[in-house]
């Protein structure tokens, strides 16, 4: 009982950080059709932001040794990571779009 109980709730958070989280919001849109050609233009802002904003954390985490900052300074890390994956996911999806498209063209065209 207790392991399902602690499964829900394991579960419930993630589901939450999938729906909430900015960054996963933004892979979530990158991801359809309409955001491909966002994830370079997204990627090409918010990296460099995320950078500063990691090595603003880290100067007082290592200073202070505080754990909370740590935590943050990782976090940012990993959505620095997230982002620049995103935004050549989102050039490879637009690539591929674009070659299905033209090939489905291109050969729905010669049938006619």
């Amino acid at each position: 009982m207790i392991w399902y109980l602690s499964s829900w709730i394991a579960g419930t958070a993630i589901r939450l950080t999938q729906m909430y989280a900015p960054t996963n919001i933004i892979a979530n849109f990158i991801r359809t059709r309409h955001g491909h050609k966002w994830g370079l233009p997204i990627a090409a802002v918010l990296v460099p932001a995320y950078a500063i904003a990691f090595s603003r954390v880290v100067d007082p985490a290592t200073a202070t040794g505080n754990g909370w900052l740590y935590l943050l300074a990782v976090l940012m890390f990993g959505n620095t990571g997230k982002l620049f994956a995103l935004g050549i996911l989102g050039a490879v999806l637009l690539v591929r779009a674009k070659v299905r498209e033209w090939t489905w063209v291109g050969s729905h065209s010669r049938t006619a």
